[in-house]
């Protein structure tokens, strides 16, 4: 036995063997302790932990392990024992003796609880599905027994704070039932709380209709039971680890601590109000803290004698800021709130984050740093120097900065100007800050400051700026503006740098619109070029706009040859003056230059092409093929850098839309490899299909150049349909029938298909519920389910998830 000081532990103490529970007599002044060979009652005196009895030590037979340990409401001399070979055990603690034995069930007994009001009724609850009620007046039989079929085993059970009649019990099914003792047959009340075990569960202190469970699933629920038929979940705090023990803070009405049983070695003290952030966090132990206990002051030294024979010193009862905690690594603590980790001390006041469309949200908040919101109080005591609080520093409390108004944080935000700009005050705090009602002020500093004039009536609780980096346009508004005739090129290029910025992340609406107009098979490869890098200056992508204009000019002279693949020599002896050899040097130059301006092969180095050099040794004669084939190679190395350059930042669409462009004049297939073109276009296909841009996904599937993307659409499809009429599948109709018949018939029946609105027989486009067989005129459908969801025809189904309608 030593005594060790560490983190939050003001005493501790070692055992023999792991400790499975823990429990604080009615007057605060005895321990019970009991574990594998562990049942020992314990005092905590100023010099730490002492132990006063050894339970083991009596003449009993306990080769078993106590899984949990109770105090007897009101005496101090009384204590009931819990073992996992299912013995339930009465103690008179005084004298060393056992009171009562029971054989109380098959299997281990999980818990045990005393009745609150009657000194002689125990509950116990076992792994083989039972609840029993014994009175220790009776020997060896349970007065009642509470069990339904296959009921599962029973976790924890806990007898209502102010209903003495009524009790809660948590099983593994992640079931909790709440029993009436004057009705053994059927819970009064039964909810599923959670999708995994429930470990532990506790009534609230002070509000009757609320009740806490703590599951395996790492979750911890507030229940507000006010409706019994319909409990419903008021607060959810997430963990890191399962909640083994949970216990609301008596006195406290918002604080709850926790414990788990795996991973996990702290003690988390949480505010429901706020459950992200525990307050307190309670190291020291080396394992799993297995149970715990809220601690008060002792108002007296520890006795054996009634609970109110000795008055003691009342500086510091009923503050309940210390946690006594037993755990598997062999210790008992006792942990103070005032010397534990306060996470929310270290928290930064500024955050920032970026989704995957572009949006972008800072958070200002000036947070109260003092543990006001843990309610610690500082005293002497003058019985027990441990549950001394004497911390300056918990009362400290940081100055909030001055904020006069929210126009002080836009500069520290970069402004553009086509940005969506959003702030909002939120009361993200549960302190001593007023509520405080949402506002919105623009983008612009000027607009902040006159909407919102320097004042000195306090610092808002946060400050929420969001900004949107995707394109404020829509795709159908892309699409009028590369339809109009009157936009001309100098106008794209402006409105591309100034109104709508490059894009950051995944924009749908420039994927749709980019996807949708996009041309890549057409009479010539220039056209091709030309139109998409119009659409991408549209789009406000003006790196992808100026990418096809350099492959445009970049592979001019190939288009101009008789073949895709090899490239014909000059004939009849023209010159390079005839063809325009200075000419070719100029371009080739400014092409270099704008490959460095658009830089897309970012960390590639230049290209060493000396203009003066190459037209010296041009000459008429030199003009050979074998030069045509080294610019050739030269253009396939550029695209291979640029396909990689997409490929690696991961723009699909870019990759597969070059490719497919590119075809018309090199083989990307061995350019790239064969691997490469299936994974980006099968990546790009299956992205279309996610955004139901199914025609552009099967034009994508048609026109590709490896035989195994074409063989996609090659498959069956079969799409199966009813008839309205009869319900029946339709088939193909016969031969002879099929000539004859103008309208669609059922094989079946023969009737003709009828729209549901107009009650006409339908040709052409058509459109059907999957499940009810009812449809009818694309056109009618479309307008019927763009405000309505169930069926036109009253069948009472509800069609409109299933009618995709698009117009």
């Amino acid at each position: 036995m030593r005594q060790r000081n560490c983190s939050s532990v003001r005493a501790s103490m070692d055992f023999s063997g792991p400790l499975n529970a823990v429990s604080v007599s009615h007057s605060q002044k005895l321990i019970a302790v009991g574990g594998r060979d562990v049942l020992k009652i314990v005092s905590l005196e100023p010099t730490g932990f002492v132990e006063k009895k050894n339970l083991r030590s009596a003449k009993s037979n306990l080769n078993f392990s106590t899984n949990d340990i109770r105090w007897h409401p009101q005496s101090d001399s009384v204590l009931a024992t819990a073992a996992t070979n299912g013995f339930l055990v009465l103690w008179d603690v005084q004298h060393k003796l056992q009171k009562r034995e029971y054989k109380a069930h098959d299997r281990a007994v999980n818990r045990i609880c005393w009745h609150p009001t009657d000194p002689n009724l125990l509950l116990s609850a076992s792994q083989d599905g039972l609840i029993k009620l014994w009175d220790q007046r009776n020997k060896g039989i349970p007065t009642t027994v509470f069990h339904q079929q296959k009921s599962e085993s029973v976790r924890d059970v806990k007898f209502h704070v102010f209903e003495d009649t009524k009790f809660a019990a948590a099983f593994e099914n992640g079931s909790v039932e709440i029993w009436d003792l004057r009705n053994h047959k059927q819970p009064e009340t039964k909810f599923t709380a959670h999708q995994g075990h429930i470990l532990s569960l506790d009534w609230h202190p002070t509000k009757g209709r609320v009740i806490a469970t703590g599951s395996r699933d790492r979750s911890v629920k507030i229940w507000d039971l006010s409706d019994a038929s319909k409990p419903f979940t008021s607060q959810t705090i997430a963990l890191i680890a399962n909640a083994g023990r949970i216990q609301w803070r008596p006195d406290y009405a918002d604080h709850i601590a926790t414990s788990s049983s795996i991973t996990d070695s702290r003690i988390n003290v949480w505010d429901v109000q706020r459950p992200f952030v525990p307050l307190a966090c309670l190291h020291g132990h080396a394992d799993i803290v297995s149970d715990f206990q809220w601690f008060d002051t002792p108002l007296g030294p520890p006795s054996f004698g009634p609970s109110d024979a000795v008055g003691g010193d009342y500086d510091g009862y009923r503050y309940w800021q210390h946690v006594l905690a037993c755990s598997k690594d062999k210790t008992l603590k006792l942990h103070s709130l005032a010397d534990a980790i306060k996470p929310h001390q270290s928290m930064h006041s500024v955050a920032l984050a970026m989704n995957i469309s572009g949006h972008v949200v800072s958070s200002h908040d000036d947070i109260d740093r003092s543990c006001a919101s843990l309610l610690i109080h500082q005293h002497e005591s003058s019985l027990n120097p441990l549950f001394s609080v004497s911390n300056k520093s918990l009362t400290m409390q940081h100055p909030p900065r001055k904020v006069k108004s929210a126009a002080n944080l836009a500069p520290s935000i970069p402004r553009i100007p086509s940005f969506k700009g959003v702030a909002t005050k939120r009361n993200v705090s549960s302190g001593s800050l007023p509520n405080a009602n949402s506002y919105s002020v623009t983008s612009e500093a000027s607009a902040l400051s006159s909407a919102h004039p320097e004042s000195s009536a306090g610092v808002p609780q946060a400050l929420i700026h969001a900004s949107s980096f995707e394109n404020s346009m829509s795709a159908e508004q892309l699409k009028n503006m590369l339809d109009d005739p009157t936009t001309t090129s100098s106008s794209l290029c402006l409105a591309g740098e100034e109104m709508r910025p490059q894009t950051f992340g995944f924009n749908q609406q420039v994927f749709t619109f980019l996807a949708q107009t996009y041309e890549l098979h057409g009479p010539s490869f220039h056209a091709i070029c030309a139109h998409n890098a119009r659409a991408a200056a549209v789009a406000g992508c003006m790196h992808l706009s100026k990418t096809w204009i350099i492959l445009e000019i970049l592979y001019e002279k190939r288009t101009n040859a008789t073949s895709h693949k090899e490239l014909a020599p000059p004939s009849n002896g023209t010159t390079e003056a005839q063809q325009g050899g200075p000419a070719h040097g100029n371009q080739t130059s400014t092409l270099l230059a704008q490959l460095d301006e658009v830089n897309p092969m970012h960390g590639v180095e230049a290209y060493p092409y000396d203009e003066a050099k190459e037209l010296m040794v041009a000459s008429p004669k030199s003009q050979t093929y074998g030069k045509s084939a080294d610019v050739s190679r030269i253009q396939d190395i550029l695209l291979k850098e640029l396909l990689e350059y997409y490929s690696e930042a991961g723009d699909v669409q870019s990759c597969t839309t070059i490719s497919a462009a590119m075809s018309y004049v090199t083989s990307i297939e061995t350019l790239m490899g064969k691997g490469w073109l299936q994974q980006v276009y099968m990546h790009y296909i299956d992205l279309l299909h996610q955004l139901q841009l199914y025609s552009v996904a099967n034009d994508m599937v048609k026109n590709c150049p490896d035989v195994g993307i074409k063989q996609m659409n090659m498959k069956a499809t079969t799409i199966y349909t009813s008839c309205s009429k009869c319900t029946k599948a339709i088939e193909a109709l016969p031969p002879k029938i099929a000539k004859v018949a103008k309208k669609a018939l059922c094989s079946n029946c023969f009737n003709v298909t009828v729209c549901a609105l107009c009650e006409l027989p339908v040709s052409g486009l058509y459109a059907w519920c999957p499940v009810c067989s009812h449809g009818g005129h694309l056109d009618h459908m479309h307008d019927w389910f763009a405000t309505e969801q169930l069926c036109p025809t009253g069948c009472s189904h509800v069609c409109a998830p299933y009618m995709f309608l698009r117009s």
